[in-house]
């Protein structure tokens, strides 16, 4: 893949998802970091406040399976009366 800080034209992703379509209207807010995407959130001041992780629709539900397993680790468990 070609690396651009350019978005495509329009008439390049018109015929994509609309997830393509809709990371395409974001593009001024995406940044590659090792390649892995994210999205910069932005504090008013226009400074970034935090790099949100965009994950493929394909990956999605094993992460959240994942994150939520996780949860569970070091949780303990007892019984309240």
């Amino acid at each position: 893949m070609e690396k651009s800080t350019e978005a495509p034209k329009w008439d390049e992703i018109a015929m994509e998802s609309v997830e393509v379509q809709n990371l395409w209207s974001q593009w001024a807010t995406l940044e590659m970091k090792d390649g892995v995407l994210y999205r910069k959130m932005m504090k008013p001041d226009n400074t970034v406040n935090y790099f949100q992780l965009i994950v493929p629709r394909r990956l999605r539900q094993t992460i959240i399976c994942q994150v939520h397993e996780m949860g569970h680790l070091g949780t303990a468990k007892h019984k309240t009366d």
